[in-house]
């Protein structure tokens, strides 16, 4: 089962949230500070049954409190789940439903169930509160029976105890019976009214049983959640003692009631086995390598070390820093608690991780929801999919109506631009996007661009040049969208292939403000042209050579072309038919340190890219 969308209100921030889709794998939630990111996740915790609504849920500027006080109830979450046939015939109501139904839950606790629009089931707390009262009337009138000489006084209190077990948020059953001086005399007396109420319960919970078996669990996972590292081995006795071992520990497969009758080498020989293997396994997923965690055990306690080559010193975990601590928690939820068909809710991921640990992270996000569904929230902008971009969605927060979702998310191009208002990214002050002259397709356009920038910068109208790689032609217009809302529109620089024309046509079609220029416009060149296109031939086997030596038999040279001029699809049909893989990168890697240390491309060249500049120029604005 998954849930396919929601909606929140009356919710703390939300007034009404506004139907929020959700992804079978994987949804990214993004906005600034106080949008209500974590409202919703919390709104959303509220699915589980055993999640009571309280007075500090309430919007604080309400007066629901108020209505609530006088009898008025409210709507608080509604949830539409896709179910499959195999979930639906586990149940008894098997043919009485369709593939998908919305679920509504109340301020009062109450469930409404619909298939269809039509209401199927209603769980109406009010009548079980009134059957829990009329329980708890006749545990205090037990309670007010005095026989000290009564021998089933503790049997009797448990049998009540049982029979409110369904309860236990309403009633402090402690306080209730703690005090019970129960006689059995009196116990026929009320068996048949207990009896009564106890059936009624059982009733009403069953059959509501049947329809949360179709509700998806909904597990919230905060960053504040704690991580044991430390436990008594005193308290593991036996095998049913193994749920008392902390999650991170269990990860090292060390049999700890078998440890304990193991003679002192053995004992020593297997914290080390179960160091070694948990050390590989977190290597495995943290990109520091030089970690090494140490399993001790002192005066009957276990614990953990951290042990960092690099530094040679060894401490304790609870004193690393924020950011390993963060990983090893989400470590243990991907690893040790072994989630199944449970929507998994995460907030504000990755804000103690360094941008390479954040793109780790969301790698064990995307192994969680393999067989789970997953929402997190973030403010970072590594920890979105940025060839999914479809999968995110922009929380924000008005003055009149509070807590929303953005809708505009789903406008085709409009992807990168909400997500940088939504994270207030800005645009021309960011290291991470600047202000560019021209978009460009990839990142070996932008490295030559750029290097020879340097060589004509005193020869060029441009005043300043910064390109931007769009990570692929089809990119371009989301990246547009970006500069069109800061009132600077830069040029757009294809290639003049098949794909890169098809894009230009897209460009113009969706953005005819927008200038798209090829390498094809430039004068005295035609062709399926790329930026290598226009390097001198030989001037690009040089570095190609560089880049390529252990691959090539021999250096390659013009000659080794069938053609008298061969081209730089020559070169690529060349890498094909050997079967190796040109390194387009590194070449104009090799490029530019080669003008670094001013050894210059030809002039031809050098026109080339004057006559390009000029374009970029003339189809950029000002």
């Amino acid at each position: 089962m998954k849930i396919k969308n929601f909606n929140v209100e009356n919710f703390k921030s939300i007034k009404n949230s506004g139907t929020i889709d959700l992804e079978k794998d994987i949804t990214t939630l993004i906005g600034i500070n106080e949008a209500g990111k974590s409202n919703i996740l919390e709104a959303l915790h509220f699915l589980n049954y055993a999640e009571r609504f309280t007075y500090n849920e309430l919007p604080l500027d309400s007066d629901l409190k108020e209505k609530y006080e006088n009898g008025e109830d409210f709507l608080v979450l509604t949830v539409d789940i896709l179910l499959k046939p195999d979930e639906i015939k586990n149940t008894t109501i098997s043919g009485k439903i369709r593939d998908i139904i919305t679920v509504k839950k109340f301020f009062s606790d109450n469930y409404k169930i619909y298939d269809n629009n039509k209401l199927i089931f209603e769980y109406k707390s009010e009548d079980v509160k009134k059957i829990a009262n009329e329980l708890k009337e006749i545990l205090i009138k037990i309670e007010n029976e005095d026989d000290d000489e009564n021998e089933n006084r503790e049997s009797l209190k448990k049998e009540l105890e049982g029979r409110i077990v369904y309860f236990p948020t309403e009633y402090e059953i402690n306080e209730l019976t703690d005090d019970t001086q129960a006689i059995d005399s009196f116990k026929s007396e009320y068996d048949e009214k207990l009896e009564s109420l106890y059936t009624e319960i059982n009733k009403r919970d069953d059959n509501f049983d049947e329809y949360r078996k179709l509700i998806p669990q909904v597990v919230l996972y905060e960053d504040k959640n704690d991580l044991t590292l430390e436990f008594n081995i005193k308290d593991i006795n036996l095998e049913r003692d193994h749920h008392k071992i902390p999650d991170l520990f269990k990860l090292s497969e060390i049999d700890f009631v078998q440890l304990k009758e193991m003679d002192n080498d053995s004992f020593v020989t297997e914290l080390k086995r179960g160091s070694k293997l948990l050390t590989e396994k977190i290597r495995a997923r943290w990109n520091e390598k030089s970690i090494e965690i140490e399993i001790h055990e002192r005066n009957g306690k276990i614990f953990m070390t951290l042990t960092d080559k690099h530094l040679k010193s060894s401490h304790n975990l609870k004193i690393r820093s924020d950011g390993l601590n963060q990983f090893l928690r989400t470590f243990v939820v991907n690893n040790a608690k072994n989630y199944k068909n449970k929507v998994l809710l995460f907030d504000d991921v990755g804000v103690y991780l360094h941008a390479k640990g954040q793109l780790d992270l969301l790698d064990t996000f995307k192994e969680l929801s393999n067989e789970n569904q997953v929402i997190i929230s973030t403010h970072s902008p590594f920890m979105i999919d940025t060839n999914k971009l479809s999968k995110t969605r922009a929380i924000i927060k008005t003055e009149e109506n509070g807590t929303l979702i953005d809708k505009n998310m789903k406008k085709r191009g409009d992807s990168y631009h909400t997500i940088r208002l939504a994270m207030g990214i800005p645009l021309d002050n960011s290291l991470i996007l600047n202000s560019p002259n021209v978009l460009v397709e990839g990142e070996v356009d932008k490295i030559i661009l750029d290097s020879m920038y340097k060589i004509l910068e005193l020869d060029i109208p441009l005043e300043s040049f910064t390109s931007l790689p769009c990570a692929g032609c089809t990119k371009v217009i989301d990246m547009a969208h970006i500069a069109l809302t800061y009132h600077k529109m830069p040029a757009i620089l294809l290639d003049s292939d098949d794909s890169g024309k098809k894009s230009k046509e897209e460009v113009k079609k969706l953005l005819p403000d927008v200038n798209v220029i090829d390498y094809g416009d430039l004068k005295g060149l035609n062709g399926k042209l790329e930026i290598e296109n226009l390097i001198d031939i030989d001037y690009y086997l040089k570095s190609l050579n560089n880049v390529h030596s252990n691959d090539l038999d021999q250096e390659l040279t013009k000659s080794d072309f069938t053609k008298r001029n061969p081209t730089f699809r020559d070169i690529k049909l060349f890498f094909k038919g050997k079967h190796l893989k040109l390194d387009k990168r590194e070449i104009a890697l090799d490029i530019s340190k080669r003008i670094d240390d001013e050894e210059l491309p030809p002039k031809k060249t050098i026109q080339n890219f004057k006559q390009l500049f000029e374009l970029i120029n003339d189809n950029c604005e000002k």
